[in-house]
């Protein structure tokens, strides 16, 4: 009965955590998505996350297909760009 209630404690706890983590995932895809960082994201009032960014003030949003390209094709060019 014990190993029952040790399996299920586990369960529920990879459950949590696979949340957790899939959570992150998705914030982080939205972000690079709409061209924004986490810090520009918690300073944006309510009303602009509501529409998830797109009606804020993005200076570093560089359209949808070049903010992907720039995140996983990094070279040193991109990083003195956004120094």
């Amino acid at each position: 009965m014990i190993e029952l209630s040790l399996s299920f404690v586990t369960a529920i706890y990879s459950l949590f955590l696979a949340i957790l983590l899939l959570f992150l995932l998705l914030q982080q895809l939205i972000l690079v998505s709409i061209g924004m960082t986490l810090r520009e994201w918690r300073n944006l009032p309510l009303t602009s996350k509501l529409c998830l960014g797109l009606t804020a003030n993005r200076p570093h949003s560089q359209g949808f297909l070049r903010n992907w390209s720039a995140t996983i094709c990094w070279t040193r060019n991109n990083y003195a760009i956004l120094q």
